[in-house]
């Protein structure tokens, strides 16, 4: 009797773990069934790079500058070059002139209009402040 009872009991703790198993592989392939996302990927070829114009660089420099003293006040009297190098030809150059005081002119250069490699030349007068503390270009391309 005891042997039947025995059997009885491998026979229910070996279907017990069948349902386990079984319950076990269930929940895993539905766990990676709703884990599954679709991605949709388009690759598109890359644009074919334009060939980069070289921009126009025109320079600017200080040659000369002194200053006066007008009732206390320091004034600064300057001149200097542009120039242009390239690739196109400029024109309504001008040139921006800041001192230390804040005090900023804008000048235009004789000739305001630069072929590339031309260079010209500017003054600026009665620009409150001691020293030029920067100075820059603008200008327009020609076509």
């Amino acid at each position: 009797m005891m042997n039947s009872n025995f059997q009885e009991e491998m026979a229910h703790l070996n279907k017990r773990c069948r349902v386990r198993r079984h319950l076990i592989l269930f929940v895993v392939s539905l766990l990676l069934l709703s884990c599954q996302t679709e991605r949709i990927v388009y690759i598109e070829p890359e644009p074919e790079p334009e060939q980069e114009e070289e921009e126009t660089y025109v320079s600017v420099s200080v040659v000369s500058w002194s200053v006066t003293h007008i009732g206390g006040t320091p004034y600064i009297n300057a001149s200097g070059r542009v120039k242009n190098h390239g690739p196109k030809n400029v024109k309504n150059v001008r040139v921006w002139i800041s001192s230390n005081y804040g005090d900023t002119k804008i000048v235009r250069p004789t000739p305001s209009r630069l072929a590339v490699g031309e260079g010209g030349s500017w003054k600026v007068t009665s620009l409150e402040g001691t020293y030029i503390q920067d100075k820059y270009v603008t200008f327009d391309e020609e076509e």
